[in-house]
C-alpha cells in the first residue's frame, strides 16, 4: 500500500484521502492509534501521514517514536500539526520523519509535491535494497585464478577505505556491477541506499537533472521539484557505469561531487551531499586522457582505487568451475537434472573466446536449463560448437532475407526474424542484456521472455 494517515479530526481525514486518492495513489485512514498499528502491520505502507496533534493521551510523535524504537519503521514519515513548533519538527525529523508540514501554512500543491517525492525515495531505496540483496556476497565473485584472488582482496580492502571512490574497469559481462555491490556490502554504508546509475546513455541535459535533480521551472516540462540520484543515494552509495561516455563538462560536476561533496541542481542553488561514488568503465581510461576524451584530473582522482577484472577466456579453469555453478543454480530454478563432468569440458571451454564473457556463461547455462529436460557434456559441448560456429560464419545480408522470404507461413517468419533480430543485438552488445533492452526500446523482463521463448 501507499499511504496510510493517521488523523483525528475526520473533516481534514477525508479531505487527505480525497486528495491523494485523486492523484493516483492507494491510501487508507483512521482516527484511531489502534486501527493505525493495526493497519500497518498488516498493509506495510511506504508513506506514513502523521497528525500530531489526536485530542487523547498521545500524540503522532509518541506513535512515531514508538514505531522508531521497535524498530518497526520501514517507511517515510510526513508530520503534520496544526501548532507547528521548532522543537516538535526537530524531534520528528530526530525520530526518523521525511519532513514537517504545519497546517497553518497547508499548500495543495507543496503537500503533493512532498508525498510524491517521499514515496520516489520510499521506492529507490526499497529498489537500492533488493539489489543490494542480489549483488550481496552470496553470490561470489567465484574463482581461483590469480587475478581474480586480488579482486576479492582488493574488495575487501576498498570496501573499508570509508568514502574512498573506487573504480572497476573490465570487459563487459566480467562482473563490474557484482563488485560495486560487494564494495557497498563490505563498507560502513552497508543498509543504507544503494543505487546504481548507466550513465553511458545519457545526453548532458538529461544527466545533469537525473543526477543532481531539478528545481520546478528549470526547464520546459519541469513541474515540480525533482530529486536526483545523489540526494536519493543520500548517505549510501551511488554506483556511476560507462563513466567513459560522459561528456567532458559532466565529468567535471562528477569531479565536483567528489571533492566538494557539492552538488547543484539545474535551476537551483549548491548544496552538500554525503554519497559515496563507485564507478565502473570497459574502456581505457588512460587512452581516452591522451586523447582529450577523459578529464586528466578526474582520472587521477580514481588512479589509485581500481579494480581490474579479468576476461573469461584469460581465466583458465575458472570457466569449469562457474559452468558448474550456474548450471547447479539454474538447474534448481528451473527443475532440470545437471549431469555434467565439468572437468571433461574443460577443454571445450578455453577452446571458445567467451565474448560476453561471464553473462554470456550463465545465459548459456540458463538456455540450457530451459530448453533441455536434463544438460548433458553433450548439450555443452553442442552449445560451444554452435556459437564457435556463428562466430566463424558472416552470411551475406540478402542470404538471410532471402531464407526468411522462403519460409512459407508468415507467423514461423516473423519468429525467426525476431529471433535473428535479438540474437544481432545482443551479440553487438556482448551479451549484456540491459543494454540490449536500452537499445531495442524494450522493458527488460519483455526482453528475458523473448530469449527464454527463442532459446538464447
Amino acid at each position: 500500500m501507499d499511504i496510510l494517515i493517521l488523523e483525528d479530526n475526520a473533516r481534514t481525514r477525508e479531505t487527505y484521502e480525497k486528495m491523494l486518492h485523486e492523484a493516483g495513489w492507494e491510501v487508507a485512514a483512521t482516527g484511531s492509534i489502534a486501527d493505525f498499528e493495526r493497519i500497518h502491520n498488516a498493509l506495510c505502507p511506504r508513506l506514513l501521514l502523521l497528525d500530531v496533534d489526536l485530542g487523547g493521551g498521545e500524540t503522532g510523535l509518541d506513535v512515531l517514536r514508538r514505531l522508531s524504537d521497535e524498530s518497526r519503521l520501514s517507511a517515510k514519515v510526513i508530520v503534520i500539526t496544526g501548532k507547528a513548533s521548532r522543537l516538535e519538527a526537530v524531534e520528528a525529523v530526530r525520530l526518523g520523519a521525511y519532513s514537517f508540514i504545519d497546517k497553518a501554512q497547508f499548500d495543495r500543491q507543496k503537500f503533493l509535491i512532498e508525498v510524491k517525492n517521499a514515496l520516489a525515495l520510499a521506492r529507490s531505496e526499497q529498489d537500492s535494497a533488493a539489489l543490494a540483496e542480489a549483488l550481496a556476497p552470496t553470490h561470489a565473485l567465484l574463482g581461483e585464478c590469480a587475478a581474480m584472488k586480488r579482486v576479492r582482496r582488493l574488495i575487501e580492502v576498498f570496501g573499508a577505505a570509508g568514502d574512498a571512490g573506487v573504480l572497476t574497469v573490465g570487459e563487459t559481462g566480467t562482473g563490474k556491477e557484482i563488485v560495486a555491490g560487494q564494495l557497498y556490502h563490505a563498507s560502513s554504508r552497508r543498509g543504507k541506499p544503494f543505487l546504481t546509475v548507466n550513465v553511458g546513455g545519457m545526453s548532458d541535459g538529461m544527466l545533469a537533472s537525473e543526477l543532481f535533480g531539478h528545481k520546478k521551472g528549470a526547464f520546459t516540462g519541469a513541474d515540480n521539484d525533482r530529486p536526483g540520484y545523489f540526494s536519493l543515494a543520500e548517505g549510501g552509495t551511488l554506483f556511476l557505469d560507462e563513466i567513459a561516455n560522459l561528456s567532458l563538462d559532466a565529468q567535471s560536476k562528477i569531479l565536483r561531487a567528489i571533492q566538494q561533496k557539492e552538488i547543484q541542481p539545474v535551476g537551483g542553488v549548491p548544496r552538500r551531499v554525503d554519497v559515496r561514488l563507485l564507478f565502473a568503465t570497459n574502456r581505457d581510461l588512460l587512452q581516452l586522457v591522451h586523447e582529450g576524451g577523459f578529464k586528466d584530473d578526474l582520472y587521477y582522482r580514481l588512479e589509485g582505487n581500481v579494480i581490474h577484472l579479468p576476461p573469461l577466456r584469460e581465466r583458465g579453469a575458472d570457466a569449469a568451475l562457474l559452468l558448474g555453478y550456474f548450471l547447479s543454480r539454474h538447474g534448481k530454478t528451473f527443475n532440470t537434472p545437471v549431469e555434467v563432468d565439468t572437468a571433461a569440458l574443460a577443454t571445450d571451454l578455453a577452446a571458445y573466446d567467451w565474448p560476453g564473457n561471464v553473462r554470456e556463461l550463465e545465459n548459456l547455462c540458463e538456455s540450457l536449463c530451459i530448453t533441455r529436460e536434463a544438460v548433458t557434456d553433450d548439450d555443452v559441448r553442442s552449445e560451444l560448437a554452435r556459437r564457435m560456429r556463428r562466430g566463424r560464419m558472416q552470411p551475406a545480408a540478402d542470404a538471410s532475407l532471402q531464407s526468411l522470404l522462403d519460409i512459407g507461413e508468415m507467423k514461423q517468419s516473423v519468429a525467426a526474424f525476431e529471433r535473428a533480430y535479438l540474437l544481432h543485438h545482443l551479440e553487438a552488445n556482448r551479451w549484456n542484456r540491459s543494454a540490449t533492452a536500452d537499445k531495442l526500446g524494450l522493458e527488460r523482463t519483455t526482453l528475458y521472455k523473448k530469449m527464454k521463448k527463442y532459446g538464447l
